[in-house]
């Protein structure tokens, strides 16, 4: 299947700036955490001076890549209870499609709000201070693939 290229036909149709949080969908992402699970705290990374100070610059130019441990957090969690799709059934559901879209397949994580009330488990501090993702990030058990 070739692709097809609309952007440039419809261009009044999709934003020059998509920054900012995330688009304003009604889906939430939740995240269950096995009952009586205490609030899992770990200690932030010792840095010397000079990664201190390279994490305060990426900070303030926006650059820094984060990359959250969230292992202790994935073995508390309610795992989902449904399976993946096969393949070859959804060849058969694409089977005739004339289009088929990737918008978002790239940043869609960051498109999926978490549920206000599951915020907080996501909370994380460095040396800079505290903060808490509003939509989802990777390595989280029961994130789409």
């Amino acid at each position: 299947m070739d692709p097809i290229l609309v952007v440039p036909e419809f261009s009044n149709m999709f934003p020059t700036d998509l920054s900012g949080v995330s688009l304003n969908r009604d889906i939430y992402f939740d995240i269950d955490l096995e009952s009586g699970t205490m609030p899992i705290s770990i200690s932030p990374y010792l840095m010397d001076l000079s990664e201190l100070k390279e994490l305060n610059d990426q900070l303030k130019d926006g650059t820094m890549r984060m990359f959250m441990d969230y292992r202790q957090m994935n073995k508390v969690t309610v795992k989902n209870n449904y399976s993946l799709p096969r393949i070859d059934d959804l060849f058969d559901q694409l089977q005739g499609a004339s289009l088929i879209s990737k918008i978002d397949l790239r940043f869609d994580y960051h498109h999926l709000k978490i549920r206000a009330s599951d915020i907080p488990k996501k909370a994380f501090r460095i040396r800079c201070g505290h903060y808490e993702f509003l939509v989802m990030s990777f390595c989280l058990t029961n994130a789409p693939l």
